[in-house]
């Protein structure tokens, strides 16, 4: 029996391997018949192919050239070092070994194309219905890497292996190897076994393991992925581990390496040495000038590349450093030099002694911040000028104005709070808010532990819109939210303010959209590019940092034009500007001032003064600059003086050094004013059209003139300021019995719906009792005329919501009470559009 199931699975066995070649016999049948049809084809494809100078290794050593946006020349743009080429004979055999293990088992026997490997390879395609499996050889990779066009198909394919044929004949397998270790990618910006041995290992290829080898040769199947510096791979090193362990063993399978040497290398500590060489690497000194800006402009341009011509970003960033192409940056040299002077020598960096937290390189004792900036022309999203952090740049270090997502404080009111009011016509510059303790229920509901309060603790009572985003007040900011809503807020935030990959899904509720608590926060750069709407007549531009790049016969490969789409109407984004100019003339943003340039913005300072932020503009640029710790959760704990904390006002004297620069020799002009925008004169206190009475306050003139869209302007009069007759010896309503020698008539405010009044605010509002009425006089006759806010019957009406706290805890009742006298005693919500909790 046993020997009847051995023959039975041999058939079985058999038949499945004899239907494996039917279908390869098939195929290949199919692929000659194809391959005959389409001959013509594959000989014009071979004779377009281009001529290569086979003297590789010198021509590989033609570095792009980086120009400034006016075309003055700024760097070579190389394998990190102007010469990263070495010897082979100065590469270990091991090292070799590795890459051959891993990426082409034949290399040495083959004649540039391994046909067994291109048809086991065809064979798992088949089998797994996919592309999964490769088969380029090195002399291939090598080819494709160097010679050919960026457009990815088979026709580049079919080059690609004539090519390597050709190569082969007319260079020997060491000079091919010697090429390609010189040029392969191996993560980041990384190109061959040199650049990158000193990068991950700090020391020269010659000098590197068995283990560092196999970790080198790991990397060229998936550059980015596996590049072992990435904040991923930092976090979790399995992937790149892995894949090198898997060299290894091939490296054992083929006979590179002993047991002995095998069984060493899984021994040796290769997460250490990188996390190692990750801190050193941290505080290295910087490779390139101006490299702040320069590194996220080749990773545009990469990426560029890469959808454009269907190729891997890897592909296109070792072009980019290998063939001598012309490179034009947004960059305003001038300005850049500026802003990173500025962020290295700013005096205005508060310095906190904490000697248990060494954190700080320029003194063991001391806490200081660090600090980012961008710079961008309002007009087409033009970078001028990125400055990722203080010091030296190390190459491929964290970019804090590019990558570092911090929470923004006050500078996303405007974004998420005020502009979509003003564009929804939910409110104006003029609409009245009173700045007073939220409801319970109304913060409790949206998660807040403790009542929401400003940054300064204080309450100011009633105010404009213009006047809360200028002293940049929080409870005015969460009511204006309110009025405009969760789902309308993260719209703009995402869609108008083009944030999408800032804003995460859990950032729902008025403490992240309203006040800047975001889950992951924003960017410099996304911020920036944010706030030049408003400059830009409420046109969003996409930030770019290159116009073109030439190839080197001087053909545009690449162009850049600005990306841009409406996020505002213009009416809107000039409101939002005259707003913002506000807070510069009169607000936190003082220090902000550039004199004769007009200047707005916004300052931001996010919880427990971990960040300070600064988002200004002018009719030229829209700078964004941020001040803060890396360590996101570096809090102050009540034992540093006020000057340790980070807020806005630390940041706006920074912005205003480098636009100083910015503006140099530009001509003063204004913002655009739209048509569509109208001047009126409205009540503070109300919103409304001003009356007589509104002249007449107690507290002063309550007349201001202020812009609106046209349109929104306000007709009805105000209905706030009322007159009555009062008892100057009790401030309380005078009866018809008081006598007239202490009865005089005054100017009050009705109350404000759905608030807690401020004690500052009673004396001017309302009074709602009457005066005792004399001993000696009889009480006044029930029908006779009352008093205002009284009803028919002589009983006093609820004026407007401060006595009826009914309605204080709905966030959507905007009643004024203005006409509780009329509703025989009712709650008096008739009133609207005044205020909303």
């Amino acid at each position: 029996m046993e020997s009847k199931n051995r023959t039975s699975e041999k058939n079985r066995k058999k038949h499945k391997k004899g239907i494996g070649k039917v279908v390869l016999l098939s195929f290949l049948i199919l692929f000659l018949l194809v391959g005959a049809a389409g001959a013509g084809v594959l000989v014009a494809v071979i004779k377009s192919a281009p001529a290569i100078n086979y003297d590789i290794i010198d021509n590989l050593k033609e570095s792009s050239k980086i120009y400034d946006s006016q075309g003055n020349f700024i760097a070579n743009y190389t394998d990190g070092e102007t010469r990263n080429i070495v010897d082979l004979k100065d590469i270990p055999e091991y090292t070799k070994n590795a890459f051959i293990a891993i990426e082409d088992t034949r290399f040495k026997t083959h004649h540039g194309i391994d046909i067994k490997r291109i048809f086991g390879a065809l064979w798992v395609d088949i089998k797994t219905m996919s592309l999964a499996e490769g088969a380029s050889t090195i002399t291939q990779q090598l080819i494709r890497n160097y010679a050919l066009t960026l457009d990815k198909n088979w026709t580049r394919k079919l080059q690609e292996m004539y090519l390597a044929v050709q190569l082969e004949r007319h260079k020997t397998k060491d000079e091919i190897l010697n090429a390609y270790l010189n040029t392969i990618h191996l993560g980041g910006n990384k190109f061959g076994v040199q650049a990158a041995s000193k990068f991950y290992f700090g020391k020269d290829v010659k000098n590197i393991t068995i283990a560092e080898s196999a970790l080198l040769a790991a990397m060229p199947k998936a550059p980015s992925r596996l590049y072992p510096f990435s904040e991923k791979n930092m976090k979790d090193p399995t992937e790149y581990v892995t894949r090198q362990r898997l060299v290894l063993s091939k490296m054992l399978e083929q006979g590179f390496i002993t047991k002995e040497q095998y069984d060493e290398a899984l021994k040796e500590d290769i997460v250490a040495t990188i996390k190692s060489q990750y801190n050193k690497k941290e505080s290295a000194s910087s490779s390139m000038k101006y490299q702040w800006f320069i590194e996220p402009a080749m990773d545009q341009i990469a990426q560029d590349f890469a959808d454009k011509y269907g190729i891997s970003k890897a592909e296109a960033m070792q072009r980019l450093r290998t063939q001598g192409y012309s490179i034009y940056l947004t960059m305003d040299t001038r300005i850049q030099q500026r802003a990173e002077d500025a962020v290295n020598n700013y005096k205005g960096y508060p310095k906190i002694k904490v000697e248990s937290k060494k954190v700080s390189p320029y003194d063991p004792n001391i806490v200081e911040p660090q600090a980012a900036g961008v710079i961008i022309d309002v007009t087409n999203g033009a970078v001028k000028a990125v400055v990722g952090g203080r010091g030296d740049h190390p190459e491929m270090s964290t970019n804090r104005a590019t990558q570092v997502q911090r929470q923004p404080g006050s500078t996303i009111k405007p974004l998420g709070v005020y502009a979509p009011a003003i564009e929804t016509e939910k409110a104006t510059a003029a609409t009245p808010l009173y700045d007073a303790p939220l409801p319970t229920e109304f913060w409790k509901g949206y998660g807040w532990k403790t009542q929401p309060k400003n940054y300064d603790g204080a309450y100011d009572g009633l105010m404009t819109l213009r006047q809360a985003i200028t002293k940049s007040q929080n409870i005015p900011a969460i009511k204006v939210w309110d009025m405009v809503g969760s789902n309308v807020s993260r719209d703009f935030l995402i869609n108008k303010f083009h944030l999408g990959n800032q804003i995460a899904s859990s950032d729902t509720g008025p403490a992240s959209l309203a006040l800047g608590g975001l889950t992951e926060g924003v960017t410099p750069l996304r911020m920036a590019a944010a706030y030049s709407v408003f400059a830009n007549n409420g046109i969003y531009s996409e930030p770019m940092f290159y116009t073109v790049v030439k190839d080197n016969k001087g053909s545009i490969v690449l162009e850049r034009k600005p990306e841009q789409s409406k996020s505002l109407s213009p009416q809107a984004a000039y409101i939002m500007v005259d707003l913002l100019e506000s807070v510069v003339k009169n607000g936190t943003g003082k220090a902000a001032n550039l004199g004769s340039m007009p200047t707005a913005g916004k300052t931001g300072t996010s919880n427990d003064w971990q960040n300070g932020w600064f988002a200004g503009i002018t009719p030229y640029y829209a700078g964004v600059f941020w001040i803060g710790h890396d360590d996101p959760n570096f809090s102050f704990d009540g034992k540093h003086n006020s000057y340790s904390k980070l807020q806005g006002a630390t940041v706006a004297p920074l912005w205003k050094e480098v636009m100083l620069e910015a503006h140099k020799g530009l001509p003063v002009k204004d913002f655009k004013r739209p048509s569509g925008i109208v001047t009126a004169q409205v009540c503070l206190d109300s919103g409304n059209a001003a009356t007589s009475l509104c002249s007449q306050d107690p507290r002063g003139n309550r007349v201001v003139s202020d812009i609106f869209i046209k349109g929104t302007e306000p007709v009805e009069l105000c209905d706030v300021h009322t007159t009555a007759k009062i008892d100057i010896r009790t401030g309380k309503l005078a009866r018809p019995d008081t006598p007239a020698q202490f009865v005089q008539e005054k100017v009050f405010i009705k109350p404000y719906p759905n608030s807690i009044i401020l004690d500052k605010d009673k004396p001017y509002i309302l009074p709602t009792e009457y005066t005792d009425a004399p001993s000696t006089v009889p009480q006044p006759p029930t029908n006779t005329n009352p008093p205002t806010g009284t009803d028919n019957t002589g009983n006093t009406g609820n004026t407007g919501g401060a006595n009826d706290n009914g309605n204080t805890n709905n966030p959507n009742n905007n009643g004024s009470g203005s006409n509780g006298g009329n509703n025989n005693g009712n709650n008096g919500n008739n009133g609207n559009n005044h205020t909303t909790p």
